[in-house]
């Protein structure tokens, strides 16, 4: 009985957490869009930033690994600090 508990948690326990190749992917997403700021319009980096919070916002209720959702939060914050430019660009525009 205790080996099938064992058993039962570590598959839970792995069930909750997300592959790393996931986590590098969505960063380096984000930092492409960062660096396509300046040479992309306003809209589109709008409508990449928003698809890109999404994912992290869906992928930190997926994991509990505390270094997962690290990464995860880091990279919600700087899709939000890019979707506030792009709003205030978007806004300024005649």
């Amino acid at each position: 009985m205790t080996a099938r508990d064992a058993r039962a948690h570590a598959a839970d326990a792995a069930a909750r957490l997300l592959p790393d190749l996931s986590l590098d992917q969505l960063e380096d997403d984000l930092v492409r869009l960062a660096r396509d700021t300046g040479a992309k319009p306003p809209h589109l980096i709008f409508m990449s930033a928003k698809e890109l919070l999404g994912v992290a916002r869906v992928q930190l209720d997926r994991t509990q690994a505390l270094s997962q959702r690290g990464r995860l939060y880091r990279v919600a914050g700087e899709a939000s600090a890019l979707l506030a430019a792009c709003a205030f660009d978007l806004g300024a525009m005649p």
